[in-house]
This record gives C-alpha cells, sequence and structure tokens, in this order.
C-alpha cells in the first residue's frame, strides 16, 4: 500500500530534487570545450546510434546502481539486433509504465530499425549505449565513460546520435 505524503514532505523531497538538478547543472556549465558537429549529409546517408539515460541493460548485463546517491556512470552497450522485449530498466527516477510495455517509448530502435529499412535513415549502428540517467555527480560521466563511447561511435562511423533522456 502506497503511503500519503503529507504536503511539507512533498515539498522536501521537491527541494531536494531541485537542488540535485541544481547541482548537475553548474556541474555541467564548468565543463569547457563541448564541440558541436553540424551535419554534413543528410539523414538518408547516415548511420545513426542510440544513446539513452533510461539505465537499460541486457542480461546478463549487471544493472546500473541506483538505490543509493553514488554515481554509476558506467555504460552498457545494446546490440541493435538484441529483441526489444529483452531489454531491463535499472533506473528507478522515472515512471517505467509506458517503457515496460513498449520500449521504443524509451529507446526507439525498432522505430529506427523501420526507418532504415524505408530509406529515411542510411542506416542504425549494430551498438548502441545506455548510461543511468540517475548520476548526482556526472564528473566522471564528463571525465570517462561519456568520451569512451564517443570515441567508439566514432570508430564506428557513426554521423549522429539520437539521445533519449528519461
Amino acid at each position: 500500500m502506497t503511503q500519503e505524503l503529507t504536503p511539507e514532505e512533498r515539498e522536501r523531497r521537491a527541494e531536494e530534487r531541485r537542488q540535485r538538478i541544481r547541482q548537475w547543472v553548474e556541474n555541467l556549465l564548468q565543463t569547457e570545450g563541448i564541440p558541436w558537429a553540424p551535419m554534413t549529409k543528410s539523414l538518408a546517408q547516415s548511420k545513426l546510434a542510440l544513446v539513452t539515460a533510461c539505465g537499460l541493460y541486457l542480461p546478463p548485463q549487471p544493472p546500473f546502481v541506483v538505490e543509493n546517491n553514488q554515481a554509476d556512470w558506467s555504460y552498457r552497450e545494446l546490440p541493435k539486433d538484441a529483441p526489444s522485449g529483452d531489454f531491463k530498466i535499472a533506473h528507478t527516477h522515472y515512471d517505467h509504465f509506458g517503457a515496460e510495455k513498449d520500449i521504443n517509448v524509451v529507446f526507439p530502435i525498432d522505430r529506427l530499425k523501420e526507418l532504415a529499412l524505408e530509406g529515411v535513415i542510411g542506416g542504425l549502428n549494430s551498438v548502441n549505449y545506455s548510461f543511468s540517467g540517475y548520476i548526482p555527480d556526472p564528473s566522471q560521466l564528463v571525465a570517462s565513460s561519456a568520451p569512451k563511447v564517443a570515441t567508439k561511435l566514432k570508430e564506428q562511423g557513426v554521423d549522429a546520435v539520437l539521445l533519449t533522456p528519461c
């Protein structure tokens, strides 16, 4: 049975969330040299990849750690040919209702495969990536994990990335 929160408790929790967001934005703004790369070819000629912050993983990969205030800035590689029903969610900070019915709500892998078959996009990368969206201190994500994934995407010839936050 779900316990009803008092207005004071709701406000306290809301303030904690606002403080975490302020800290995250503050940390992000301290990052210099974030590049912007305009598209140089059409989507029909481009290889796309999906990168999500929805905490997706495929067993036997370990789920992301989200139950404490420590950041899990690791990532999971998600093969494009994995059945969409096999994806699991390890992120407790958003409502999974729609995603549990259809993973494409948060990770539109089947829709991108369809767009590739129709020639709307040039193709979908063979490997896509997932991060936990709950990272109170993103400094290690920015310093380590994200650059590793960016390097992999570049080496794999990806032209554009569709980011799905949760």
